[in-house]
């Protein structure tokens, strides 16, 4: 689930620090997977992505936790859309355009992606939290990991 983007930021700002940049304290925030994905867009265009959205107050809080530190720091600026809780499944890629390149145009999705298993709807407690760096190139993006960062377990019993 991501957090925050943080957007660009310079090879220089970013550094080869390991540290955890956050400086989180406090417990895993307690997560649940929702059975059925979510389409977007959710009517009218065909749907390109699309996600499980995740029931946590605590990663709600998390976050929020997370978004005050980094804009205090100068090293994210707050996104007008609210935080939505949720993990990507599949994001269609834009279509190829012949000669090269690629067009606007998202491919369309041959096959949805079914509703979760019911062992995987167990709450969790999530308790990694990973940045990642994110390089765009005209292959597309990769990401690579930088700091990770461990959230004690709350020894709240797991179903």
């Amino acid at each position: 689930m991501t957090l925050v983007f943080l957007g660009w930021q310079a090879r220089k700002g970013c550094g080869s620090d390991r540290r955890d940049p956050a400086g989180l304290r406090g417990d895993a925030p307690l997560m649940q997977l929702l059975r059925d994905p979510v389409a977007r867009p959710p009517r009218g265009k065909r749907p390109n992505f699309f996600a499980l959205e995740v029931s946590s107050p605590g990663a709600a809080l998390l976050q929020d936790e997370l978004a005050s530190r980094l804009e205090k720091a100068r090293f994210y600026e707050p996104e007008k859309r609210p935080f939505w809780p949720h993990v990507t499944l599949a994001r269609a890629r834009t279509e190829k355009r012949e000669g090269g390149g690629r067009s606007k145009r998202k491919m369309p999705v041959k096959r949805r992606p079914g509703r979760l298993p019911e062992d995987l709807l167990q709450p969790f407690d999530a308790v990694r939290l990973t940045f990642y760096r994110s390089i765009l190139r005209r292959e597309g993006r990769s990401t690579t990991p930088w700091p990770r960062s461990s959230c004690p377990r709350t020894g709240r019993p797991v179903k």
